[in-house]
């Protein structure tokens, strides 16, 4: 799973991708048929069940997950649309081998409910646009997963829990209602299924029996808890029993190590057309090489044995010696490619691996051109370990280094996970750096630390916090308070919400743009975010109701961004229909539209805007949301 960046780092922001879950709800009162052994129905020479080599299915496919990591994390978003097609290349061994491809794939990851970054969907359609196989049973089920080698996990996982939510498992012996045992990227868990007409089957997910776990070990951590909240899905067969429509609105309530969070999936495939293929028999033989296999057991991996499998698989051998040749062999003046994109991958599993090579990538920041020093410090930051926090908090202190990366090398460490001592540390020293644009990068990102530690570093959060209360109480420069609160915001610690409710309430509000230009009361209005404390909605509400202050509304609901929005509904309902002002219209709008899958409530609102509202942007963007479904 992905987590929030430091919001208020504004400047070069990396892309985010979500490596998603899914399960469902429901439960049937039926007895229980346990499908895990092979069921062969009039297999032939060629075929397996409903797989005959050849056969292929294309669809037009459609994904929407959606994580919600709670209070105060903003939600994050993938949408993918494209073909999705399905050939059957192999029947071996009681196994049929599913050749899979999501083709034309348009893909757009957001967070926050804001703008999608070209360069993530980019990247996605490159990476889920791979060809993979499955490894299907008789009966439908899923054995297991071939992913091309080297794979991200957060691709991989994507991809699996795909394959997980395409299956069709029959019974031993046909019946109008069963339910079988069935696996997913989750674990085992209990499927009811209904035939409400020949050919067509409603599915719900009853309950799971176990977490997947494929690597048993000391390390492993605890079982996650897991809440099936929704479960809806109806399937298409033809008449050969090949799985060819299908439409999955499915939800979850993940509870892992102290964190909750939930996932929403949304899948379909539509417009089946069947073809023959007899070019692609075969393939499975033949690129077997390049791929590796995946259980149907994810979640409840080892992390620490899983990533050092995954690593060593995408290095395959390679040494540093071999990664640095290849860093100097692109060149400084290509933009951000393939190439450089896979050899991003490689460093990363080297830092990981072999963590003393962090001092190495120090160096080579300092010695090679912009191209690959930018290369190295996203490598030693997404690489995450303490000796590359170290390396980054000595580049982000190093006047010999390029300005550019000493401001990534700052911002990095205030989206690290686990922050290390040495990164606080790095950041501290820079505070009062000479060079403004450097000591705010890191004011911003030492709040982002605090809150990123609370959950398992408490008195060090606290420390931090206390930090920059002292210097908000001292400071004199406008700029420097500024950074201040939007640093507290970042931290959401709340500790802090006296402070901000002072400022609020001590400026006069001024009817101003929506831009607040550096008011200080409405950087504090928006640092109220992530502050989990029963007075923060009330309010943000009572801020919404002032009509005379339109720059302290909009600031609200920036700040609801980050919310459960669930409090605040009825009031953006009525700015999203009746506001004067049109940003404000607009801003709302666009907030209800990104929750408009989880609060199917919210569509009659964006369906009056996309009527009524006299400005086509605001029309329009209510439409886009609508189209989403």
């Amino acid at each position: 799973m992905t987590f929030p960046s430091v919001s208020g780092i504004r400047g070069r922001a990396r892309t985010r991708l979500i490596a998603a879950a899914l399960l469902g709800a429901g439960v049937l009162g039926l007895a229980a048929v346990r499908a895990s052994r092979p069921v062969q129905r009039g297999a032939t020479v060629g075929a397996l069940g409903p797989f005959r080599v050849g056969d292929e299915v294309r669809n037009r496919a459609r994904v929407t997950v959606r994580l919600d990591l709670g209070r105060g994390a903003p939600p994050q978003q993938l949408e993918l649309e494209g073909a999705w097609r399905t050939t059957v290349t192999e029947v071996d061994g009681g196994l049929a081998r599913v050749a899979c491809q999501l083709e034309g794939l348009q893909a757009r990851a957001t967070e926050g409910g804001g703008e999608p970054a070209p360069e993530a969907g980019v990247e996605l359609a490159r990476e889920l646009g791979r060809r993979f196989f499955v490894s299907q049973r008789a009966n439908g089920e899923v054995f297991d997963v071939w992913l091309p080698r080297g794979m991200k996990p957060a691709m991989a996982n994507i991809l699996l829990t795909l394959v997980g939510e395409a299956q069709l498992v029959r019974p031993a012996q046909a019946r109008m209602a069963w339910i079988v045992e069935e696996r997913d990227i989750n674990g085992a868990y209990m499927a009811a299924y209904q035939e409400t007409a020949p050919g067509r089957f409603h599915k719900q997910k009853a309950r799971y029996l176990d977490v997947a776990t494929a690597v048993p070990s000391a390390t492993a951590p605890a079982q996650p808890q897991l809440r099936i909240d929704r479960s809806d899905i109806d399937l298409v067969a033809d008449t050969h029993d090949r799985l060819v429509e299908l439409r999955a609105d499915d939800a979850m309530t993940v509870t892992f190590s102290g964190l909750s969070f939930n996932v929403s999936l949304r899948f379909s495939l539509a417009e089946p057309v069947a073809l023959s293929n007899s070019v692609a028999v075969g393939d499975f033989a033949r690129v077997k090489a390049e791929l590796e296999p995946h259980p149907m057991a994810q979640l409840g991996l080892d992390p620490v044995a899983e990533a050092a499998r995954q690593d060593r698989a995408l290095l395959a051998g390679a040494s540093g010696d071999t990664l640095v040749k290849e860093l100097r062999a692109l060149p400084s003046d290509a933009p951000r490619g393939r190439a450089a994109s896979d050899l991003l991958a490689r460093w990363e599993a080297l830092l990981r691996l072999e963590p003393t090579t962090a001092d190495r990538a120090r160096g080579l920041v300092l010695s090679e051109p912009a191209l690959q020093g930018k290369l190295m410090v996203d490598a030693l930051s997404s690489a995450g370990t303490d000796q590359a926090q170290s390396a980054l908090a000595a580049i982000a202190a190093d006047p010999g280094a390029r300005t550019t990366l000493r401001l990534s090398a700052t911002q990095y460490l205030g989206l690290q996970r686990s922050p290390a001592p040495a990164a606080v540390s790095g950041l501290r020293a820079l505070l009062d750096d000479h060079n403004r644009e450097l000591a705010q990068s890191a004011v911003l990102a030492l709040g982002a630390c605090a809150r990123s530690l609370r959950a398992t570093a408490p008195d060090r959060a606290r420390e931090l916090v206390g930090e920059l209360h002292r210097r908000l109480a001292g400071v004199r420069s406008a700029e420097a308070r500024q950074d201040l609160v939007v640093a507290l915001g970042n931290a959401g610690d709340p500790s802090s919400l006296p402070i901000l409710r002072g400022l609020i309430e001590s400026e006069s509000p001024r009817q101003t743009e929506t831009d607040h230009g550096g008011n200080p009361r409405l950087v504090a209005v928006e640092a109220l975010r992530f502050i989990e404390d029963p007075a923060v909605d009330p309010l943000l509400g009572s801020l919404l109701e002032r009509a005379s202050d339109a720059s302290g509304r909009f600031a609200a609901i920036t700040a609801i961004r980050f919310r459960n929005i669930g409090p605040f509904a009825a009031q953006l309902a009525e700015i999203a229909r009746r506001d004067r002002v049109e940003p404000l219209r607009y801003a709302a709008i666009d907030l209800l539209g990104s929750h408009c899958g989880d609060l199917p409530a919210l569509r009659p609102v964006l369906e009056d805007v996309a009527r009524s509202d006299p400005e086509p942007r605001n029309r329009a963007l209510a439409a886009r949301y609508l189209a989403r479904g």
